[in-house]
């Protein structure tokens, strides 16, 4: 329910357009996944700082950044990815980067708040999960009222 003394904002729907570039911006960090000298450089700094199984987690990371934005690119499992994104940016931001978030660490913690934000307020109504989850559950509860004013432009 929409408290009425807040305001909802220009326009309710924008937050997919954040969605979707920071989709595509971890889609092309993720991307390195495929550079085998990007990943020895990687492995190797988790080998220096004697993180177990160095190359499996460089692996690891790399993949929840690819995968992360692409579901996030669509809005499927947002929270479930969201959740694995932050905990991969806090560990790039505080293990292997010290925690200086005010100069060289400012990009992974930004990752990480930003994968916090939809961790907490979901995709959004342009996105899978509204159309997989949120729909069927608002369907089960009956109120009685036309579809198209519950769910607005969205059904014709």
């Amino acid at each position: 329910m929409v408290n009425p003394n807040q305001s909802p904002g220009v326009w309710y729907d924008g937050i997919a357009i954040v969605r979707v570039i920071v989709g595509v911006m971890l889609i092309s960090h993720g991307w390195q996944l495929f550079e085998k000298h990007d990943m020895s450089v990687i492995a190797e700094l988790l080998f220096n700082m004697s993180i177990p199984f160095p190359e499996a987690m460089a692996y690891t990371g790399k993949l929840v950044e690819l995968t992360g934005g692409f579901f996030l690119v669509l809005g499927l499992f947002t929270r479930v990815m969201t959740g694995l994104l932050f905990i991969t940016f806090i560990f790039i931001t505080f293990v292997l980067g010290e925690g200086e978030i005010l100069s060289d660490n400012q990009l992974p913690f930004l990752f990480a708040m930003i994968s916090l934000i939809f961790f907490f307020t979901g995709a959004g109504r342009l996105s899978i999960d509204f159309i997989l989850f949120i729909n069927r559950k608002e369907d089960n509860n009956d109120t009685g009222i036309a579809i198209g004013k519950r769910f607005g432009r969205y059904v014709s």
